[in-house]
């Protein structure tokens, strides 16, 4: 989980790339700092506006062709070495964006040699409206196509880190094979030269 972590949420870069991904634009990703003085949680606020797709052009005319917004980030590390990330964004410039709210849980697992990855999402409504329904399956469909994008990028991160890890490795064992060998060459080259100063020395006493 830590190096899954460190490649993904600990990695701005990742952030930037899944936005572009998405086609997000306007997009301002916040540093993680501490959530409180006495609490072990870290926050990030991300902000971004994003394009309204998929929906009728007499929709579209109304709500307009984008909204504006900010997703709050929580990152916990349990007490078994997972990690687990609660998202929740909030939309702003379409009209009764702010009865409702996008919630997303990452959690990672370790597995093995590997790392589990859960993600789940839901809309939660804090107040009645018309077309609930509608909203709800429209950003559910939204959502389920930015996991793929997540995960996608998330297993090319990961292949691109085993990758090096392999060529780092592969290069330190062949230093340390030629270091190894241009020791052996020179204890070789000091063992003959001392064998030969102890026939001079033998012979020199000879002749005395």
């Amino acid at each position: 989980p830590a190096t899954l972590r460190s490649l993904t949420f600990d990695d701005m870069s990742f952030s930037e790339e899944l936005h572009r991904r998405r086609k997000d634009f306007n997009i301002d990703i916040g540093e993680w700092g501490p959530e409180s003085s006495s609490s072990s949680r870290v926050i990030r606020v991300v902000r971004f506006s994003a394009a309204v797709r998929g929906v009728p052009a007499v929709v579209s005319s109304i709500l307009g062709d984008k909204t504006d917004c900010t997703n709050e980030e929580v990152l916990t590390t349990t007490d078994t070495g997972g990690l687990e990330v609660h998202s929740s964004t909030k939309m702003s410039g379409i009209p009764c964006a702010s009865s409702f709210v996008n919630e997303q849980d990452f959690r990672f697992v370790a597995c093995g040699d590997g790392t589990e990855v859960v993600i789940e999402g839901r809309v939660e409504f804090t107040a009645w409206i018309i077309g609930a329904s509608y909203i709800e399956s429209s950003v559910e469909h939204a959502v389920g196509k930015s996991f793929d994008m997540w995960l996608d990028l998330a297993v090319e991160r990961s292949d691109a880190w085993r990758t090096a890890s392999a060529s780092a490795a592969a290069a330190a064992a062949a230093a340390a094979a030629a270091s190894a060998a241009a020791f052996a060459s020179c204890s070789s080259s000091m063992s003959f030269e001392e064998e030969s100063c102890a026939v001079c020395h033998s012979e020199s006493g000879g002749e005395f």
